[in-house]
This record gives structure tokens, sequence and C-alpha cells, in this order.
């Protein structure tokens, strides 16, 4: 579905791609917002992780820590958690 309506809103407003943002922390549900990335736009996640750190701080991994994780990440997805 959410492909869907992401080729319905870039053929819409002719835009290159789709921003996606799922939010799910105050409310017990999980939504999604899916916004046209128009012509000029500047990119959201330069915006969303900016504002991230500056709430958490940043989160900078090692090339070992990333690697170790998305090696995790890859056997939880192939074992089906």
């Amino acid at each position: 579905m959410i492909t869907d309506v992401s080729k319905a809103l870039e053929q819409l407003f002719n835009a290159k791609k789709t921003f996606l943002l799922s939010i799910s922390d105050l409310v017990k549900h999980v939504h999604y917002h899916v916004t046209p990335k128009l012509e000029g736009q500047e990119s959201m996640g330069k915006y969303c992780f900016g504002i991230l750190s500056e709430i958490e701080g940043k989160c900078e991994p090692t090339d070992d820590e990333f690697a170790a994780n998305a090696k995790k990440i890859t056997n939880l997805i192939k074992n089906k958690f």
C-alpha cells in the first residue's frame, strides 16, 4: 500500500521520490506520513537526524560496530526473529 501511495504522489506532484516517516512513540500504534519530495526541497533526512542529534546526542558507531550490528540484523531477519 505504501508503495502505491508513493507512486501516486510522485506522479501527481511530478516528484522524484517520496519521504516515508513512521512514528510509534507516544501512542500504541504505528502510523506513516508519506509526502512527495518536490523540486528544490531540502533533504528531510538531514533535518530529521539533525533534530535527533540535538536532542539525543550524536550516535557515531565505529566501522566494526556498524558491521557487527548489520550482521546481527541480517541474522535476525533470516531467522524470522
